[in-house]
C-alpha cells in the first residue's frame, strides 16, 4: 500500500512540475511576442534625431593619444622598478652563490686534506705490515 501511495505522490509531483513548466512557457512567449511587435515608436522618432550630439573624433584621438602616452610612462616607470628589484636579486644571489663556492672550496681542500692524511697513514701501515714481516 506504501508502494503505491508513494509512486501516486510522485506521480502528482512529476505532473505539476510539467504543468508548471507549460504555463510558465506559455507566459513567457506572449510577453516576447508582445515585445516584438511594439515598433510604433520607431515611426515616430524624427524628432528624437535632432536631439542627437556627435562626439567631435579629433578630441576622442587626442584623449586617446594622452591616455596611451600616460600608460606608456607608467609601464617604463613600472619596467624601471622591476628591472632595478631583478638586479639586486640576482646580485644578492650572486653573493651568495660566490659564498657557496668558496665555502665548498674550503670543504674540498679539508675533504683532500682528510684523503691525503688517510693515503699517507694507509701507506705507513702499510709499509709497517711488510717491514713485521721480513
Amino acid at each position: 500500500m506504501a508502494k503505491k501511495l508513494g509512486g501516486f505522490i510522485l506521480f502528482g509531483l512529476a505532473a505539476g512540475a510539467a504543468a508548471a513548466g507549460v504555463y510558465h512557457y506559455l507566459s513567457t512567449r506572449e510577453k516576447e511576442l508582445a515585445d516584438i511587435d511594439d515598433f510604433d515608436d520607431l515611426e515616430n522618432s524624427g524628432e528624437e534625431k535632432s536631439k542627437r550630439s556627435y562626439v567631435n573624433l579629433d578630441s576622442v584621438k587626442t584623449f586617446a593619444g594622452e591616455t596611451f602616452d600616460k600608460a606608456k610612462g607608467f609601464a617604463k616607470e613600472a619596467y624601471d622598478k622591476v628591472s632595478k628589484k631583478v638586479q639586486e636579486v640576482v646580485s644578492d644571489k650572486k653573493d651568495d652563490a660566490a659564498e657557496a663556492v668558496e665555502e665548498a672550496a674550503e670543504a674540498a681542500e679539508d675533504v683532500a686534506e682528510a684523503a691525503e692524511d688517510a693515503a699517507e697513514e694507509a701507506a705507513s701501515e702499510s709499509e709497517d705490515f711488510f717491514d713485521d714481516k721480513e
